[in-house]
């Protein structure tokens, strides 16, 4: 199994549930009533899912979409 396969499993498994998503995104558009400016304000669940989102799956999703920018001897892909 590849470096990017595992990679790309073990990012998969961490992802949050989809039920928790859904649940979050609804709760934001009833709380937000059609107002624009309080959408994903610093607040809310959905920022805060979001926010942990990018941190657990952020530096994986760069490392793999960057490989080809910068190739595979680049001190990024170090773990």
């Amino acid at each position: 199994m590849g470096k990017w396969t595992l990679q790309r499993r073990r990012s998969h498994g961490e992802l949050p549930r989809l039920h928790e998503l859904e649940r979050a995104v609804q709760a934001e558009l009833q709380d937000v009533r059609g107002r624009e400016e309080l959408f994903l304000r610093s607040t809310s669940e959905l920022t805060s899912l979001m926010k942990k989102l990018g941190r657990t799956q952020g530096r994986a999703y760069f490392r793999y979409v960057l490989r080809d920018v910068f190739g595979d001897k680049s001190r990024l892909y170090e773990a």
